[in-house]
């Protein structure tokens, strides 16, 4: 499926470096052209004329501001559904939620990666062409966006929704223990019967990640979950992480 991606940034070396990496990066799932913008009144008319699945912005751009050119996108019903991902500064708090504010849909900290950018990218283009409710949809979106929600809870109502009726564990390790924090009913089983060890032993798909306040781990019965949503969900985790 060929994605056409809009890159706006004043720098060229910046929409050159992604230019090269996206369209030589075609695999099974996806192909890419990319089209460029070096400001925001060229990026809104190549986002309207060319159709474009996906928009990369750096905060810089000029006139106004990345944050400006979300703002712009959102006010057009034709345009509002594409998403948007900002290049902004590592140290950047306000920044970064000024841009969820605004409508973006992921934030990638400069200087950046250009392969961390490549696959945050494709898995939220995955996220947009699987059929997904719009239960889901708003559930995965809230997952990314709500910096408000601690990570284990923000997970949590994730997997509610996503694997609704599969029991589910999370456990949060510190320096040196392993503290269940959200236990689910599991066929009667204890929660201090269980590990993360022990649900693998069981069949139970484990996902894990790391947050600012330590690692999580979370089990969840497999009972319909295919491969593809697993995959899914331990890109969300990577996107989150």
């Amino acid at each position: 499926m060929r994605q056409k991606v809009l890159v706006v940034a004043e720098n060229p070396a910046i929409r050159l470096l992604i230019k090269n990496k996206f369209e030589k990066a075609a695999d099974l799932l996806f192909s890419y052209q990319v089209v460029e913008a070096e400001d925001t009144g060229t990026a809104r008319e190549l986002a309207e004329r060319e159709e474009v699945d996906a928009i990369i912005c750096d905060l810089d751009v000029p006139p106004g501001g990345g944050l400006f050119l979300c703002q712009q996108l959102k006010e057009v019903p034709a345009l509002a559904g594409i998403p948007v991902v900002v290049l902004g500064e590592r140290s950047g708090r306000e920044e970064r939620i000024a841009a969820y504010r605004a409508g973006a849909v992921a934030f990638v900290a400069k200087p950046f990666a250009v392969n961390e950018l490549y696959y945050r990218l494709r898995a939220l283009l995955q996220m947009r062409t699987a059929l997904f409710t719009g239960k889901e949809m708003e559930a995965v979106t809230t997952f990314l966006q709500r910096e408000d929600l601690e990570p284990a809870e923000a997970l949590a109502r994730l997997l509610q929704v996503l694997c609704p009726g599969s029991p589910f564990y999370i456990w949060h390790k510190g320096q040196e223990d392993l503290s269940l924090i959200f236990p689910q009913d599991a066929a009667g089983e204890t929660p201090g019967s269980l590990s993360p060890e022990s649900c693998r032993i069981e069949g139970w798909v484990i996902f894990s990640w790391s947050g600012e306040e330590g690692e999580y781990i979370a089990a969840v019965n497999s009972r319909g979950m295919g491969a593809g949503k697993r995959e899914f969900l331990r890109w969300l985790l990577s996107l989150r992480g």
